[in-house]
């Protein structure tokens, strides 16, 4: 089935007709799939056809990103849905893994004509999604302080994603170079090898620049069956006999615990004795009835020097994970494009309410992933510094209240 796409091309005249972009690419899968055989099992998955018609790099970007999350999410639902269904069901019951392929096309951007700025930046998305497993987000830490209800369970989603291109595998000068020094130096040339090769970069020459993106929901194997083995009985008994409170023990701590409170120093009389004692507890945050948004810009109007109240944009999200931050900073930075002709010596704030508070050294990694997809789109290169301000970083004049993007245009 199609879907059109939400983004809608800014110069207001499509150079790709949106039905005809996705009739040929799906003409030129099936028959790709036709080619390698009536066995092959991809020919019996649902696939859905989305076309993106943006000609701008950062919102195709921002594009990209949000269908990962709705592919993520759409992965969720579902695994919530069968959770629910289990209730009322024999204990034998498995529920089925979900499974879905979208196939995205981006047929209008002109820069992403070009493989290896496509290649490049397709990988360093990959690259970004693989080192978030490093980051310190706040939604992991919520997860491991919430206590799971009965039957709840962590189902298994992976959204995994392949591009293809009119010209993939293209190779460069130097790679051309090289691969002629390195049969010259063989000696053997291997036509079976080559030619296979060939048929397999055919393969994913589409007629437009695509991404195939692929979620998968699985449930968690059952482990209450498997009991614990006899060995690990037998250690856990010795454990407990040899750890075992004796009378002498118990005695020998109530004399410890009294003793350290006979130390101790006296409180003095009256009602702020109770208020003292709470403010010497430590782990006690104070809370503020101000919003995050409100706070991050009376902090950033009276500490930060690149603020300019002019030239300066806040934006604020609640977003918990990296293809949500993701989608967040490029659709502001595609705003920014589309509304001010000159966005030069301007500022953005982005504001994080919910996202890595704790953790300015994953805030930090973030920031220079970011750096590294906008340093591989030709609209964007060279014209965009980030920094990051946030409540745990080292200097003073960096402390903001709540993890804040702080996007500067040349």
């Amino acid at each position: 089935m199609y879907e059109v796409s939400r983004e809608q091309s800014s110069s207001g005249n499509d150079r790709t007709n949106l039905w005809s972009a996705l009739a040929e690419t799906e003409n030129w899968l099936a028959n790709v799939l036709r080619k390698s055989g009536s066995s092959n099992p991809y020919m019996r998955k649902e696939v859905t056809y989305l076309c993106d018609l943006s000609d701008q790099d950062a919102l195709v970007v921002a594009g990209f990103w949000r269908r990962l999350r709705e592919a993520r999410e759409q992965g969720r639902s579902y695994s919530r849905l069968q959770e629910q269904k289990l209730i009322g069901k024999s204990p034998d019951h498995n529920p089925h893994t979900f499974r879905q392929s979208q196939v995205l096309v981006l047929p209008n951007d002109s820069h992403l004509d070009n493989f290896h700025i496509f290649d490049a930046l397709v990988t360093k998305i990959h690259e970004c999604r693989q080192n978030a497993r490093d980051y310190m987000l706040d939604v992991k830490l919520e997860k491991g302080d919430e206590k799971k209800e009965i039957g709840e369970r962590d189902w298994s989603v992976s959204v995994n994603f392949a591009h293809l291109h009119p010209k993939f595998g293209q190779q460069t000068k130097e790679e051309i170079l090289e691969e002629l020094k390195r049969e010259e130096e063989e000696g053997v040339i291997d036509v079976n090898l080559k030619l296979y090769k060939e048929k397999r970069l055919l393969a994913r020459r589409s007629p437009y620049p695509t991404v195939c993106i692929e979620v998968q929901a699985t449930p968690p194997p059952d482990f209450s069956e498997a009991g614990p083995s006899q060995g690990s009985q037998t250690e856990i008994n010795m454990y407990d006999e040899e750890d075992r409170a004796t009378s002498e023990d118990v005695q020998r701590f109530e004399k410890i615990f009294g003793l350290s409170a006979s130390l101790g120093k006296k409180s003095g009389k009256g009602d702020d004795t109770f208020y003292d004692a709470i403010a010497s507890v430590d782990g006690i945050e104070e809370i503020s009835i101000m919003s995050p948004l409100k706070s991050a810009q009376e902090w950033i109007a009276e500490h930060h020097n690149s603020f300019n109240m002019t030239t300066s944009i806040f934006s604020s999200t609640k977003c918990q994970q990296i293809d949500e931050g993701c989608e967040f900073v490029f659709s502001n930075i595609a705003m920014k494009q589309s509304l001010m002709l000159d966005h030069r010596n301007t500022s953005q704030y982005l504001v994080f309410e919910r996202f890595m508070s704790k953790s300015a050294t994953s805030f930090e990694k973030f920031s220079k992933e970011l750096d590294g997809l906008i340093s591989l789109l030709p609209s964007l290169k060279g014209k965009l510094n980030i920094d990051i301000l946030h409540p745990e970083h080292l200097s003073s004049s960096y402390k903001s209240p709540v993890p804040v993007l702080v996007m500067s245009w040349k």
